[in-house]
C-alpha cells in the first residue's frame, strides 16, 4: 500500500485571543493527527512491514511512540532539537541535543543527489554525506501521563551537503 491510508479532515482554528503560554501548551496540537493516523491504520498484517513516512509535523514523541507501539517502521524528518541520550562504547548513556549530536557525526557514505529546479532555484547535482547513529529519546517531562510511555531507541540519520556552491544554501536532512 502506498498513499494515504487514514485521512482526517480538520479545520485549523486561530489561537484564542489572550491565550496564555500555559493555555497554549495544553491546547490540542496538530501533531496529534499523526498519532491518530497511525492508530487508525492499526497493526500491519502478519508478514508485512508498514513504514510511516512523515514530514516535520510528525516530529512529536507521541507520534513516534505510537508508530513503534504498533510495530510500524517510521521515517520522520526531525525538527525538534530535543534532548537525547547517546550510547557510549562502554554502554553508558550520555545526554546531548539531537541536532548538535547529528551534526557532530562524521560522514560514513558519500553520494550525489539530484536537486530539482523549483521557485527560481536552478536544478543541480549536490555531493552529500550520510551519517547515522543510535540515540534514545525519553518521554518529554511536560508530557501528560509521562509514566505510561517508554524511552525509544531510534536511529538518527543526517544527510548534508558539506561544500555547497557559493551563494547556495547547503542541503541538510535530519531523520529519525
Amino acid at each position: 500500500l502506498l498513499g494515504l491510508a487514514h485521512q482526517q479532515l480538520v479545520t485549523r482554528l486561530p489561537a484564542p485571543k489572550g491565550e496564555s503560554k500555559t493555555q497554549r501548551k495544553h491546547r490540542a496540537r496538530e501533531s496529534v493527527l499523526w498519532q491518530r493516523g497511525f492508530q487508525g491504520v492499526g497493526r500491519a498484517p502478519e508478514g508485512c512491514t508498514w513504514v510511516d513516512v512523515c514530514d516535520r509535523g510528525a516530529d512529536a514523541f507521541e507520534a513516534l511512540h505510537a508508530s513503534v507501539q504498533l510495530g510500524h517502521q517510521a521515517l520522520i524528518r526531525a525538527c525538534q532539537d530535543r534532548c537525547v541520550l547517546v550510547e557510549q562504547p562502554d554502554g553508558l548513556l550520555r545526554p546531548d541535543k539531537l541536532m548538535t549530536f547529528a551534526r557532530s557525526l562524521p560522514g560514513q557514505v558519500a553520494d550525489e543527489v539530484a536537486v530539482t529546479q523549483m521557485g527560481g532555484r536552478p536544478a543541480r547535482t549536490a555531493a552529500v554525506q550520510l551519517a547515522a547513529a543510535v540515540v534514545w529519546i525519553e518521554p518529554p517531562a511536560q508530557l501528560p501521563r509521562r509514566k505510561q510511555y517508554q524511552s525509544l531507541r531510534v536511529w538518527v540519520v543526517r544527510i548534508w551537503e558539506p561544500n555547497p556552491p557559493e551563494g547556495v544554501e547547503a542541503l541538510e536532512w535530519v531523520l529519525l
